[in-house]
């Protein structure tokens, strides 16, 4: 069992002429080199004691991060794995002690009800809970950290999967009564978690209040040829996480600039 890091927040070397400061969040720090530790120590903090069993849809590293966060506990834990997922990421996860099932997703509609029930008839545990979705208060925590190291943003950037990052940081925001905005962004051809399991039935993409998304495309990728860029790209970052970068090339974005690199996991 192991608690998420307070991640780092480095500054870019990024030219004057540009008018702004470049800042990452680096989640990469975390135990299992992704911003989704943050998520499984919400679920261990908020079930250990009123539940057996967890079950989540996971894709991977989603899982792994929750299976090595309860370890040492008494919870089980259920992982639902597309039947394209590879059959590398399902023995990793045995691995890590965690119970692995798969279905087609793409073919037939997996509720929370339904997760509830595959978690029970797997791990033999009357009380379980289905944790797919509804964790986005976890990343709240990553707007205060950027404040105590001393940056107030005028923007902060972060990828769009499911959604759960992009609300919990837009919702501390708003709590904090702060001008920053948030910007998401989000590819067709690089998707975030929900997506990687290739069906219809994954983790669902929730709405996300206060925030602008940019919908790009691998095309619309320009990177700089600086010294900052060329530090960004040499960091744990897988292609989902990389659309951040994005924003090294917009220069309408003026003042304090902090991109999330949300880690590449152990699955990317």
């Amino acid at each position: 069992m192991f608690k998420p890091i307070r991640t780092s927040l480095g500054k870019l070397e990024t030219p004057k002429r540009w008018g702004a400061e470049f800042f990452i969040k680096d989640e990469s720090d975390n135990p299992t080199g992704t911003h989704k530790d943050r998520r499984s120590r919400k679920i261990l903090d908020t079930y250990l004691g009123h539940t057996e069993a967890l079950g989540i849809i996971t894709a991977g590293n989603a899982g792994a991060s929750l299976a090595l966060t309860i370890r040492g506990t008494r919870l089980q834990l259920l992982c639902i794995l597309d039947d394209k997922v590879p059959i590398a990421t399902e023995n990793t996860l045995r691995e890590m002690g965690a119970h692995v099932t798969r279905r087609s997703l793409r073919e037939k509609e997996i509720t929370s009800d339904h997760v509830v029930q595959i978690t029970r008839a797997m791990t033999g545990k009357e009380q379980a809970i289905d944790v797919t979705n509804g964790q986005s208060d976890a990343y709240r925590s990553i707007v205060q950290e950027i404040l105590d190291d001393g940056v107030v943003p005028d923007t902060i950037v972060c990828p769009v999967g499911s959604g759960e990052l992009a609300s919990g940081i837009a919702a501390e925001i708003r709590s904090q009564k702060l001008e920053t905005q948030v910007i998401g962004i989000r590819t067709q051809e690089w998707n975030g978690v929900a997506d990687k399991l290739l069906s219809d039935h994954g983790p669902g993409k929730i709405p996300i209040e206060g925030i602008e998304i940019w919908e790009a495309s691998i095309a619309d990728m320009r990177w700089s040829t600086t010294e900052a860029s060329a530090r960004l790209l040499s960091r744990r970052m897988e292609a989902s996480a990389s659309v951040v970068l994005l924003a090294l090339g917009d220069r309408s974005l003026k003042g304090s600039i902090v991109l999330v690199n949300t880690g590449k996991g152990m699955f990317a």
